[in-house]
């Protein structure tokens, strides 16, 4: 049988967020998140109906969660060949993000590839209805135009 989270935590998340046990979400609308410290979603429920088919893991990426796919600049007329994108995991192990805040019904991950690319991804749960939203912010910060896209896989 599944059950419910049956607490709600509303500590605000620090960097050093190192604790193995999931972050727990829950809104007004019966809707709960478990979260894990790398932002990924281990677990996602409605009263004590899960939605989530895969129970997401610490040491490997969630099935479910946010990448940015990094399109290669336009190629030079001089130059052949196609360039495959690169993916940038937004959340979950590989990400190079952290824990920024969270509320009760609101957590914030920030990260960036080392390079030009900053994000902001807010996983919010509505109280009035049980439905969820990603918001993601880009920052470039490179000289040059960089076509970007954000999957939800």
């Amino acid at each position: 049988m599944n059950r419910a989270p049956s607490s709600v935590e509303t500590t605000s998340m620090h960097p050093a967020f190192t604790r193995p046990e999931p972050f727990v979400l829950r809104s007004a609308s019966g809707l709960w998140v478990e979260l894990l410290p790398h932002g990924g979603v281990r677990r996602m429920g409605c009263g004590y109906d899960v939605i989530s088919l895969f129970v997401g893991q610490v040491c490997e990426s969630p099935l479910h969660h946010l990448w940015l796919r990094v399109h290669p600049q336009p190629l030079a007329q001089s130059e052949a060949g196609a360039q495959t994108p690169t993916l940038q995991p937004l959340l979950g192990p590989g990400s190079q993000g952290r824990w920024v805040w969270s509320s009760p019904t609101r957590a914030r991950f920030e990260g960036h590839n080392g390079a030009d690319l900053q994000w902001q991804v807010e996983l919010h749960l509505s109280d009035e209805v049980p439905t969820w939203f990603w918001h993601v912010q880009l920052h470039h910060c490179g000289s040059q135009t960089q076509p970007l896209q954000v999957e939800l896989l």
